[in-house]
């Protein structure tokens, strides 16, 4: 059986560049994070703002808006993609999640590497969002 590599989480560095894990190893891309992100839309024929006004035409969504990449990445952004410390989590890389007294949240992907949150309310929101976006694109793709 053939594994494809994931990327679990994405987050912009405190100098703009790009920090990110596939299946637990955590990588660096010295392009700025916007950049990084809307080109990996390009290589699946729609710019960012162009994915982020579909989803926001077709589902309602005008907040922390979802980014679905490709059939491996549904960005859920924790953190705006304006904020100087963004953080995009694949939602189709969760395996689980444990939550940590009231804010706090550890997100356990399908490599069993783990990512500390501080956003839980915005964890379970943007969750519900993903499942939703998931779902959606399921039946049309198939």
């Amino acid at each position: 059986m053939l594994v494809m590599s994931v990327i679990e989480w994405a987050r912009k560095r405190t100098d703009g560049t790009v920090e990110y894990s596939i299946d637990g190893r955590v990588m660096h891309c010295e392009r700025a994070f916007i950049s990084w992100l809307n080109q990996s839309c390009i290589e699946y024929l729609s710019t960012l703002s162009g994915r982020i006004d579909a989803v926001k035409n077709r589902f309602g969504i005008r907040r922390l808006t979802p980014i679905p990449v490709s059939r491996e990445l549904l960005y859920l952004p924790i953190r705006s993609l304006r904020s100087r410390n963004c953080l995009l989590i694949n939602h189709l890389a969760i395996a689980g999640w444990k939550r940590e007294g009231d804010k706090r949240v550890e997100i356990i992907f399908g490599s069993r590497s783990t990512i500390k949150v501080d956003s839980w309310r915005i964890f379970v929101r943007q969750r519900e969002k993903g499942a939703i976006i998931e779902a959606y694109l399921n039946d049309i793709l198939g």
